[in-house]
């Protein structure tokens, strides 16, 4: 998945399985390292952070003000993959998440190169930046 998605090539998406959205950077990690390739720790921690924006989670969440109602999948976090971490690994922030209401809201602005990549592809940035404080040209 990394190497045909580090292709430069737009759009790819992939499934992986996690309880946590930060745990499926680990998760690609040890992918790799169980496969048969044969990379230093440095080489697969790059090649996730160049290839990996966003990690979407989705969880199956319980209504808490009606115990009855059955529980429906929803997004409960959006990480933004920064690029090589200072010690190894990967930095990446949570950009979306649930409040402490139960609220799905935007957390910290993206990225400045991530707004540039969503206005090449025809999205206005401001709908992805809570305040005009963020603006690509």
């Amino acid at each position: 998945m990394l190497d045909v998605a580090s292709m430069c090539k737009r759009g790819s998406m992939a499934t992986i399985h996690a309880h946590t959205a930060d745990v499926v950077l680990h998760r690609l990690a040890y992918y790799v390292a169980k496969s048969k390739t044969v990379l230093p720790e440095f080489a697969v921690w790059s090649l996730i952070s160049q290839t990996v924006d966003f990690v979407i989670h989705i969880d199956l969440v319980r209504n808490a003000s009606n115990d009855d109602a059955p529980a429906r999948r929803r997004v409960t976090s959006i990480i933004e993959v920064g690029g090589p971490g200072e010690r190894g690994g990967v930095a990446s922030s949570e950009v979306w998440g649930i409040d402490d209401l139960g609220e799905f809201q935007q957390l910290i602005p993206l990225a400045p190169r991530h707004l540039k990549q969503l206005a090449m592809a025809g999205y206005r940035p401001e709908l992805f930046a809570p305040r005009a404080e963020v603006w690509v040209r």
